[in-house]
């Protein structure tokens, strides 16, 4: 006949054997069977309960639970060789022949006192001055071999783990060192801060296969705040750790937590940690495991920093020509340096949205070639994208002819209804300007939308692919607009002309209705705005007429201005050479409205005006010094004077195309 027993484990009454019988109680209170005095302990732990298929170990729902081989039981049919923990007792289950069964116990009681003393970890140091040093005084020493061939090995390692750039195949190669130089290590992880400082798991490593590890919470913490290298050679003689949930749920017998440390001559950064154990009592880690992954750390921390240098590089280069496709420099650059923030998201900002088509393109592509086409269509875009950028925009996207470009995100100013309107100006005579520069078969010309108001702004998509756009009422409303807008003209809102901010020269519509808007809106056409008043400066976007000699062309109003001695000028940009004439008339021709008469002026003189010419290109640049000019036509250039029209914006652009046709 065969008696059952628990026997202790370990400690001073390590070998002791308590005979169990049908119900037999383990607990903390003194009624019990066998008392564990530990307060980790419940009343009424556990049950020894003798069933007809075998004896059960059965928990009575502890605080702590009950574990047997390491795991968590409610219940369990015994079988012989079961290591049994209770609170932080070790017992292993045996069955023995009736002829070899023991004296009883003399005491059932387990006292603390009984075993011996326990300590907070068995070695704790500060990595500084330590690691290489230690393992070099260490093999000096006859006996030693093992620590000089780590060292010899880990020289080569240095120098292999210095050039790996990629993060995980470097922290791969790490643990491929650690499991070749310390054969204790059953299992361990490294861990990074992650973008908030918090350290997370970033790579996992086990012999057994399994990658799922439950660390300590204090040897972790321990090492992440004080930065402390920690070895614990057995966890059970370690106050703090004997009774911690992972130590008694994982068996772990042996930890090692040593801080990856980049140390320069004024600072020092924790780059992570590396965290091992071991379920194994026969070969627990010691002091020489602790210097050579201490050494391991140094290394990696120097071999990690690189490869994060490395991958800031190259990520800043990718932003950076990512960014710089919708962003001008100046924003590229408070992005890199992180002073302005882009994320997965967006937020509602306000600002101004500008809208630019070119007119009639579809006719213009069918007609041409495609490498022509993508030419002429590239260097327009250039042109237009150095104007939004010079003016401080976003560029959101193209849209075959069209571009879309914001002010006010993702970096955000005070005067972007302003800012925007400026470059569409510049935009409009940039456009007239490359017509005659380059050799082109057609005349490009195209309408432009603005509108102000608020919008959502930010990168939409997934983590793999986002976009940095706009979206909103505000964005439609903007399309919407230039949809209307004729040739060479700047359709505004309300809320556009209200904050511009300074004098400007505007022709106003009849308010309309406009398809998902609930109530008429008054739109504006803008041809220029007031720059400086002392001396008075306009920039203006007006097509005109120009007359001298008996020829005409066509041309752009570009500026208005008056010297110290109040000498009224205009800049002219025309189409073709008129002539060596000195006197012009300058007939403003825009659709919107028909008020506004001619300007006279002469050919200004050397000191007040320079004529610049296009080389062997047609048309030039000139000034005049304006003689007289239409009352109404003055008021208006000198943005003094808003214009009201009565002409039908919703059929204004059909009827300029037939102009233009005719």
């Amino acid at each position: 006949m065969k008696t059952s027993y628990l026997v202790v484990k370990e400690g001073s009454s390590s070998g002791r054997k308590y005979p169990l019988k049908d119900g037999f109680f383990i607990g903390r209170e003194l009624q019990n069977d066998l008392v564990v005095q530990d307060q980790r302990a419940s009343r009424r732990h556990a049950k020894i309960e003798f069933r007809k298929d075998g004896i059960y170990l059965v928990d009575q729902q502890s605080a702590n639970k009950t574990y047997v081989n390491g795991s968590t039981i409610s219940e369990k049919k015994l079988e012989r060789g079961d290591i049994i923990r209770i609170a932080t007792f070790l017992f292993s289950y045996v069955e023995e022949d009736e002829s070899t069964r023991p004296k009883a116990a003399e005491s059932q009681v387990l006292m603390l006192n009984q075993m011996k003393e326990m300590t907070s970890f068995q070695e704790v140091r500060s990595v500084k001055g330590h690691s290489i040093d230690d393992l070099v005084k260490m093999s000096k020493d006859p006996q030693s071999d093992r620590v000089a061939n780590i060292l010899l090995s880990l020289f080569d390692v240095s120098k292999k783990l210095n050039t790996i750039y990629d993060i995980d195949e470097l922290l791969s190669g790490i643990f491929d060192v650690i499991f070749k130089t310390l054969p204790s290590a059953e299992r361990g992880f490294i861990m990074l801060p992650d973008a908030d400082g918090k350290m997370v798991e970033r790579f996992v490593k086990s012999r057994k296969g399994s990658t799922a590890i439950h660390a300590s919470s204090t040897v972790i913490d321990r090492t992440t705040q004080k930065r402390e290298a920690i070895l614990s050679t057995n966890t059970l003689d370690d106050e703090d750790l004997k009774c911690g949930a992972s130590i008694i749920s994982e068996n772990i017998r042996s930890v090692l937590c040593v801080p990856m440390l980049r140390t320069t001559e004024n600072s020092e950064e924790m780059l992570g940690l590396i965290y091992l154990d071991t379920t194994r009592l026969d070969v627990p880690f010691d002091k020489i495991d602790l210097s050579i992954l201490t050494a391991v750390a140094g290394q990696a921390a120097v071999a990690i920093k690189n490869a994060q240098l490395v991958d800031e590089v190259k990520h800043s280069t990718e932003l950076r020509t990512s960014l710089q496709r919708y962003l001008s420099p100046s924003v590229v650059e408070q992005v890199i340096s992180r002073q302005i923030k882009i994320g997965l998201g967006g937020e509602i900002v306000p600002g101004s949205v500008l809208f630019a088509d070119l007119d009639g393109f579809t006719t213009i592509a069918e007609s041409m070639e495609p490498d022509p086409l993508v030419k002429m269509l590239n260097r327009y875009f250039n042109r237009m994208v150095e104007l939004i950028f010079e003016n401080q925009g976003t560029v959101d996207k193209f849209g075959g002819d069209s571009v879309l470009s914001v002010w006010g995100a993702p970096r955000q100013m005070p005067d972007y209804a302003f800012l925007a309107c400026k470059a569409a100006i510049e935009m409009q005579n940039a456009l007239f300007e490359l017509n005659l520069t380059e050799s082109w078969k057609h005349f490009l010309m195209s309408g432009t939308g603005i509108t102000t108001g608020k919008f959502l702004a930010g990168n939409l998509g997934s983590e793999q692919r986002m976009e940095y756009t706009i979206i909103g009422h505000t964005v439609n409303l903007a399309q919407r607009l230039e949809t209307l807008a004729p040739s060479n003209t700047i359709l505004i809102n309300d809320e556009t002309l209200e904050a511009i901010g300074k004098p400007v020269a505007t022709i106003t519509f009849q308010p309309i209705m406009l398809k998902g808007v609930s109530k008429p809106i008054s739109i504006h056409s803008l041809r220029g705005y007031c720059e400086s008043t002392d001396p008075f400066r306009a920039i203006l976007m007006i097509p005109v007429l120009i007359e001298g000699g008996g020829a005409s062309c066509r041309g752009r109003l570009l500026c208005y201005y008056t010297d110290r001695e109040t000498r009224h000028f205009v800049n002219v940009m025309c189409e073709g050479d008129i002539g060596p004439h000195d006197e012009f008339i300058i007939r403003p021709n825009i659709l919107e409205t028909n008020v506004l008469g001619p300007l006279h002026g002469t050919l200004a003189d050397v000191d007040t005006g320079v004529i610049i010419s296009f080389g062997a290109q047609k048309g030039r640049v000139f000034r005049l010094d304006m003689e007289k000019c239409d009352p109404a036509t003055l008021r208006f250039i000198s943005c003094t004077e808003r214009l009201n029209t009565s002409v039908n914006l919703e059929t204004l652009k059909e009827y300029g195309r037939k102009l233009l046709q005719g």
